[in-house]
Parts: C-alpha cells; sequence; structure tokens
C-alpha cells in the first residue's frame, strides 16, 4: 500500500491507496479541496467535517448529473440517473466515507 497526502481547506490528511493510485488520488484530493474552497469562499462557516459532507454531497450531485445525461431513460425512473441499487450502495458508501473522516479529524 501506498500513503498519499492529501490538502483539504488547509489541512492535510495521510490516505492509504494502492500503488500506482497516488496521482489520482491527489487529483481527487484536489478536486474536494475545490469544493470546499467554493463554500468556505461563499460564506459558508461550519466545521471541517461539515464542509466535507457538503463538498461530498455536491460532489455526489454531480455524478447523478452526469449519469442523467448520460442515461435519461432511468432519470425519469428515480429522479437521479443511477439505479435504485447503485443509488443505495453509492450512499452507503458514503456514509461510511464521512463517519471515517469525521472519525479521522476527532483524533487529529
Amino acid at each position: 500500500m501506498a500513503n498519499v497526502s492529501v490538502e483539504i481547506n488547509g489541512r492535510g490528511y495521510l490516505v492509504t491507496c494502492d500503488p500506482g493510485q497516488e496521482d489520482r488520488i491527489r487529483a481527487l484530493g484536489r478536486h474536494i479541496d475545490g469544493h470546499v474552497r467554493t463554500l468556505v469562499e461563499g460564506g459558508v462557516r461550519t466545521s471541517d467535517i461539515n464542509l466535507l459532507l457538503l463538498a461530498a454531497l455536491t460532489v455526489a450531485d454531480e455524478y447523478f448529473e452526469a449519469r442523467a445525461a448520460a442515461n435519461p431513460d432511468q432519470a425519469r425512473a428515480n429522479g437521479s440517473g443511477v439505479p435504485e441499487e447503485e443509488l443505495a450502495r453509492i450512499l452507503d458508501g458514503m456514509a461510511d466515507r464521512v463517519e471515517g473522516i469525521a472519525a479521522r479529524l476527532r483524533e487529529a
């Protein structure tokens, strides 16, 4: 496993990933950081965990919009463009990740 440092809202986080995925993780971190910075610059004042949650929801919304554009029939069926089973899996995964981030923030 490889360790990668990503910076979100001026704070460094160490992420473990598969070898060869380091650049991808850094790019994903920059994407999330961009969303967090947009929130902060827009006047949102809240905890780091809430900023990360809002950024995660924004990214999920972008994903749903992209999926809806790629699959308009499915989008009409449930409004998200994502099959319901996959939607449940995605949301469960996001919840797990947010809980993990919250735990790491409490330890920091």
